[in-house]
């Protein structure tokens, strides 16, 4: 009799994960679909206005919609490396040479959306919000499986795809909501103490963003100061393939991308500039990067304090990265809502992270607030879309 109701409780957990997955990938093409309908001049529904090409700078995006007078976003750059991931020179007449080897290091996506379009031109677009859709139902689906039998309830298996820098990466074709499931997989292998495959998929991450490079290194000092060489050595050992790919870069653009990516400087605004700025004069678009901004702040006195209590590698790796993404703070582009999300996401990740191992409560005030967050630009797109198609 036992058996029977185990069997049929895991079918019933099977069933609801599996609704949970469709019903995250449902809501995310809806808003895929209003984002199009909302910013294009057509209002008409438009997968390839997701890849945000811009008229100034992306001259070879043929076949997919251009916003005219625009710059264009990153999503313009995937698209095109995904034509030709093998070719170093296919942001020759896009980009300059370190642009192009800064974009040639985040080679994961494009090339996973290449392999899946089967090298069709137009079939890109499609693939490259295909992938995301399906990473973001594959995220809520192992977020479920790390909670598992504990006493946090499932619902909150939904914080991670409810993160502004994965919402709005997934509606601007980038690559950060693949390197969180990458991320997110690896935390879970360690937690089972199943590091071969956990280094390998952090290892992986690194090729959709080199983000991972402030994880890293803290989650192999920790085992190597426990003595856990074994470990220590395979988390050290998945930098190599990355270092690997730096050097076969090297040749062609005669520099270091991830040099590149270290100190690369644009359009900085200091935390007292903005809310001074704001202050002068308050204006309701600053609001969001003002409130990610104290994501930052407010993790890193949870660290710290998560830290003291309760050394693990996950304490370590959250403590680590939230006080290296510190100089955020003085060195971001906080006035607008599309950068802020994707800078503090890595942090908000690993909080998650650390949520899903210890339960501790603190952390829904940095992941609730995101959650409405992106609930609310949710439900502006989907409005702004109903009101077009309605006049």
């Amino acid at each position: 009799m036992r058996l029977n109701r185990g069997c049929k409780y895991s079918t019933m957990k099977r069933l609801g994960a599996f609704w949970s997955a469709l019903v995250v990938f449902l809501v995310y093409l809806v808003a895929a679909l209003s984002y199009s309908i909302a910013y294009t001049d057509s209002h008409s529904p438009d997968i390839s206005a997701l890849v945000h090409a811009g008229g100034d700078l992306c001259k070879e995006c043929g076949g997919i919609y251009v916003y005219p007078g625009s710059s264009g976003y990153d999503g313009q750059f995937y698209y095109l490396l995904s034509k030709e991931p093998y070719n170093f020179n296919v942001l020759v007449n896009v980009a300059s040479l370190p642009q192009m080897a800064y974009r040639h290091q985040r080679i994961l996506y494009p090339l996973i959306v290449n392999l899946l379009s089967l090298g069709r031109e137009w079939l890109i677009p499609y693939v490259m919000v295909a992938v995301n859709l399906a990473v973001v139902s594959a995220l809520v689906l192992l977020s479920g499986k790390m909670i598992g039998s504990g006493h946090r309830p499932w619902l909150t298996s939904f914080y991670v795809i409810a993160l502004p820098g994965i919402f709005l990466s997934v509606l601007l074709d980038l690559a950060e909501p693949l390197w969180a499931l990458l991320v997110l997989a690896a935390f879970y292998f360690l937690m089972l103490r199943r590091h071969h495959y956990a280094s390998l998929l952090l290892s992986l991450s690194l090729f959709a963003k080199e983000t991972t490079l402030m994880i890293i290194p803290f989650v192999a000092g920790y085992f190597l100061l426990r003595r856990d060489f074994r470990a220590g050595l395979a988390y050290s050992l998945s930098l190599f393939p990355y270092m690997l790919w730096q050097m076969i870069l090297y040749p062609s653009f005669r520099l270091v991308p991830l040099l590149l990516s270290l100190t690369k400087v644009r359009d900085y605004h200091r935390p007292l500039d903005l809310l001074g700025s704001f202050a002068a004069s308050p204006q309701l678009a600053a609001l969001p990067a003002i409130l990610l901004q104290a994501v930052v702040v407010f993790t890193i006195l949870l660290a710290i304090d998560a830290f003291r209590k309760r050394r693990t590698a996950v304490t370590v790796a959250l403590l680590g990265l939230s006080l290296s993404f510190l100089s955020i703070l003085f060195m971001n582009t906080w006035a607008e809502i599309f950068s802020s999300s994707r800078a503090v996401l890595p942090v908000s990740l690993m909080l998650f992270i650390y949520f899903l191992e210890s339960g501790d409560r603190r952390a829904h005030i940095v992941l609730l607030p995101q959650a409405l967050l992106s609930a609310g630009m949710f439900g502006f797109y989907l409005l702004k879309a109903a009101v077009l198609l309605a006049s």
